[in-house]
């Protein structure tokens, strides 16, 4: 580690580029902070998975199946997703599997297309 700017500045790891995989095959966890001091382990949700989130009970199914630790259900961020620490987690769980748009179908007319993440709180 280093200090930028009065910030401690770290050298990240492969997984920092690469999702690394378990020797099933499987993405394994990465660990990341969802605000400062708390961290969640989350799965980047895989491209094939990704048109699954079209289908807003569907797409809590998959969310909450790529939320590693702490295990939070489909219906706890079905009902307390929208903000907050659990939509945190999802906004964080979105930008490690690059996604931008929402699963939720009103909130999808609004989404960005281009498969990037948005980091935006409205947007769980």
């Amino acid at each position: 580690m280093r200090e930028a700017d009065g910030d401690l500045v770290a050298l990240v790891d492969k997984s920092y580029f690469l999702h690394e995989r378990e020797t099933n095959g499987d993405l394994k966890p990465i660990t990341v902070e969802v605000e400062s001091g708390k961290e969640v382990k989350l799965i980047p949700i895989p491209e094939g998975e990704l048109k699954l989130l079209a289908d807003p009970e569907r797409g809590y199914e998959i969310i909450s199946a790529h939320i590693s630790e702490p295990k939070i259900t489909a219906d706890e961020i079905r009902k307390y997703g929208r903000d907050g620490p659990i939509a945190r987690a999802v906004e964080r769980l979105f930008e490690i599997s690059d996604i931008k748009e929402s699963f939720r179908s009103e909130q999808r007319r609004k989404g960005n297309a281009d498969g990037g993440a948005d980091p935006s709180p409205d947007r769980v």
